[in-house]
């Protein structure tokens, strides 16, 4: 038989023969694992994947010409953020000779297979979280990760057909799902005509601004594994262009849809934030729900594709929960606009950290972009005398113009918003109120304060740490408590307090916003 005329069984079985070779060779068993398009052999440390020679709806390997074309792409792709586990690619050589592996490329190979180094499954971020052992820190490692890869990746180029390109994904999906579900296809195709309308100029814009760059395109937790203390994607999506050439935040929005399908809206939230505080892209939130939805609708035609070749309720409970989740974030809760008020260090970011659990919640930090808006890095100290540099009145204006630009992006993408600031001036805080009315949206203020010699005391600690984004210091809080407004009767009426202040294990003071959160839920 021809290399080119490798058939599904005659690959599962050329599969099994080099198994057993590995077996032979290595001196101890080989794992066989298998999705929808590939075949992986574990063994020694090792990994071997082959693509399975069939063709999908969505991808085509049954030429070994189109599964070298892959596999190579899949080696050049995963090594932008997985380098450490993509070695080489290895032919795979059979009759009439004994079946075998040997460099790429080889005269006369049947198959090709990406070599890779083997990790721990457990180490997987699906298992990792099953068990509890997904952490804070891996989420901002990652986040970091991420946004530093997105800095680097190439820009896409001015398709004439870019607003096709980004639409016809979407539109493939709901095509399987209606052949695959009809039943469950109840108005979505008017929801992605009714988004691809609303999101046109900020696709153009996003483009224009190079945010569509080559990303990842298939970053769920199971392609992300833990490898020598890194948090590793994997598995980037090869076989088709158009599903990873995409806006930065839509790999963002599966890991954040995948954590929520796994009830875990407060990593989906922790994730976004990290996100958010390193790259400022609040342009992105305008999108962001959108893509998720997506990508949840792609969950839902996998589990349906997969059905049809298991006929499992499982995969049917699949696509059911996957629909139903892209059917939530679809509808959300009317968004809220919220804003802190007090003097520095009277617990501002600290108590109100727990809000972003919520899983929407956008939080916009006044230090961090007072310091992004003179290009300098939240930790980067600018020397700022009392009345100058970043503390001038010009400062001051455009930090508050940013957050309301950040703030009204994100009530754009139905998000809810809190803006973390000292808002000790009246006509502030009614600029933020303005806001909120002209999306016609719930405004709430959080108000913290605390005894001034307390104050001083927090901020004298925080200096000496070095870490924090505000430099303030006894000088900017004397100056705050002198020229602060009170809120008005009018103002406290809209205010809302933690239900309960607690101190953890290390001694720091927690906030419990139960009733806030609830009120996040069911905002109207």
């Amino acid at each position: 038989m021809a290399p080119e005329e490798l058939d599904l069984p005659a690959q599962q079985c050329l599969v099994a023969t080099l198994s057993q070779h590995l077996t032979d060779t290595l001196g101890g068993p080989v794992h066989h694992l298998q999705t929808h398009l590939s075949h992986v052999l574990l063994a020694g440390g090792q990994a071997w994947k082959l693509h399975k020679a069939l063709a999908t709806d969505f991808a085509d390997f049954r030429r070994l010409s189109q599964r070298v074309h892959d596999a190579q792409e899949e080696l050049r792709l995963n090594r932008r953020l997985a380098a450490p586990l993509y070695r080489d690619l290895q032919a795979v050589l059979g009759p009439p000779g004994p079946v075998r592996l040997a460099p790429w490329p080889a005269q006369g190979a049947l198959d090709v297979a990406v070599h890779m180094r083997a990790f721990e499954p457990d180490q997987q971020w699906d298992r990792l979280l099953q068990r509890g052992a997904l952490s804070l820190a891996m989420i901002d490692r990652l986040a970091g990760r991420l946004v530093d890869f997105q800095r680097q990746a190439p820009v896409a180029p001015a398709w004439a057909d870019a607003d096709e390109r980004v639409q016809q994904p979407l539109r493939d999906t709901l095509t399987t799902l209606g052949r695959l579900r009809p039943d469950a296809l109840d108005g979505w195709s008017d929801w992605a005509a009714a988004e691809g309308r609303r999101l046109a100029g900020w696709r153009r814009q996003r483009s224009a601004q190079g945010c569509v760059r080559e990303g990842h395109g298939d970053l769920h937790l199971a392609n992300i594994a833990q490898v020598d203390g890194e948090p590793m994607p994997f598995d980037a999506l090869a076989f088709d262009p158009a599903l990873r050439w995409i806006d930065v935040v839509a790999d963002l929005a599966f890991l954040r849809m995948d954590l929520a399908a796994h009830q875990r809206p407060d990593l989906a939230g922790r994730l976004l934030d990290a996100w958010l505080q390193r790259n400022g892209d609040g342009q992105a939130l305008v999108g962001e729900r959108a893509e998720r939805v997506a990508r949840a609708l792609v969950r839902a035609k996998v589990a349906a594709l997969r059905h049809t070749q298991t006929g499992q309720a499982a995969d049917r409970d699949a696509t059911d929960h996957a629909l139903a989740l892209a059917r939530r974030v679809a509808q959300p809760a009317p968004p809220m606009l919220l804003i802190t008020h007090g003097p520095s260090g009277s617990g501002k970011t600290a108590l109100t950290e727990a809000l972003l659990d919520q899983g929407d919640l956008v939080r916009w930090r006044s230090d961090v972009e007072r310091k992004r808006l003179h290009g300098l890095a939240p930790s980067e100290a600018s020397h700022s005398p009392l009345d100058g540099g970043l503390n001038d009145h010009t400062a001051n204006a455009a930090t508050l113009a940013r957050l309301l630009a950040l703030a009204d992006a994100a009530l754009q993408g139905g998000h809810p918003v809190l803006l973390d600031a000292t808002f000790l001036r009246g006509a502030d805080r009614q600029a933020a109120r303005a806001l909120a009315a002209r999306h016609g949206v719930r405004y709430g203020i959080l108000p913290f304060d605390a005894d001034p010699a307390l104050l001083r005391e927090r901020l004298a600690r925080r200096a000496a740490a070095g870490h924090d984004a505000s430099e303030a210091n006894a000088a900017v809080l004397a100056r705050q408590l002198q020229d602060r407004d009170p809120l008005d009767a009018d103002e406290q009426a809209l205010c809302w307090r933690p239900d309960a202040v607690l101190t953890d294990a290390a001694g720091a003071p927690q906030a419990r916003w139960t009733t806030l959160l609830a009120a996040l839920q069911s905002a109207s």
